[in-house]
Formats: C-alpha cells, structure tokens, sequence
C-alpha cells in the first residue's frame, strides 16, 4: 500500500476514475475577503482547485488515500437524525488536486470536461498576470458545472418525452416544407 501515486497500474487509475465520476465533485473553489486600505476598498480572490469523493464507507475512503499516496483532507459529517450513516468525505486540493487529476484524467468520462479545465489551473504560479487565468477558469469550471448538474436531473422519461418532442417537430417541417 505505500506505492507511489505514479507507479500505480493503469487499471486501478482508472478504478478511481470510475469512484471520482460516480461519488466525486471536480470544482475551483473560490474564496474571497474584503480589505479597505486607504480609504479604498477591494476584494482579494483565492482559487484552489478541488477533488473530493464523499460516500459513506470510511473503509473506503481510509484506502483510497492510502493507495494514492497523495496528501488529501479525511473528515467526517455526522448527521442529527440516528438512522443516518455518518458520510466521509476525502477532498484533494491544489497541487494535490492536480495530480490525482493528471493519473485519472485518461480514464475519466462523466467528470472529463472538468479535469480538463483542472489540468490548465497554473498551480505555483501566484502572479498577478495569472489572476485573470484563475477568474476565468473558476467562471468556465461553474459553467460546466452547472449544465452537467441540470443533465443530470433529466430523467429518462423526460428524454423520452424531448425525442418524441424533436421527432413530431422534424415531422411537422418535412410536412410544412
């Protein structure tokens, strides 16, 4: 279990990308504080990329960190009602972020747009040419965001409905001309 991230097989890379599709979010996290200097005020914005699997088996979670050998966050949400399994959640950020991106990239097909945007994120480099980069990539992440969760909620009745939909429209205008 003390491999390094690298010298794992591509089969269980692409196991993992399979957990972070199904179980996982892929995000810029963006945070923000207000400074007032000199009777001017302005708003300093933090980015940092994210990845993190949340589920409820903490057997799997405790291995998946170890077997990636990759330094990520392990907390635990413990919920009021007693039915509730509590949910453990392993989140990668920065250049971690980035490197579990980078072995699970080629495996990926649900969470793919957004390691791609992940994969342009200029980790280390803290310029303030780079700022604008960060903004639009936060902006371009939340985009993607945004649609994959609306395809998401499109339930295969409503697909059903918007085919039968598209079909009886293309009709009409063959008919129409």
């Amino acid at each position: 279990m003390g491999q390094r991230s690298g010298s794992l097989d591509g089969n269980l890379w692409a196991y993992l990308a399979g957990i972070v599709d199904g179980e996982g979010y892929v995000t810029i996290k963006r945070s923000g504080t207000l400074h007032e200097y000199k009777d001017k005020s302005y708003c300093y914005k933090a980015y940092s990329p994210v990845i993190a699997i949340a589920m409820t088996d903490q057997k799997f979670i405790v291995w998946m960190k170890e077997i990636t050998n990759i330094k990520g966050q392990l907390w635990v949400r413990k919920f009021p009602n007693p039915r509730w399994r509590p949910s453990y959640t392993l989140s990668f950020h920065g250049a971690n972020a980035i490197q579990l991106a980078k072995n699970i990239l080629p495996y990926s097909r649900i969470k793919k747009p957004q390691l791609e945007i992940l994969m342009k994120y200029p980790i280390g480099d803290h310029r303030r040419s780079q700022r604008l980069k960060r903004d639009n990539l936060y902006w371009e992440m939340r985009e993607v965001n945004l649609q994959s969760r609306h395809q998401q909620r499109l339930s295969e009745e409503t697909l059903k409905h918007l085919n039968s939909r598209k079909q009886q429209s293309e009709l009409l205008q063959m008919i129409n001309g």
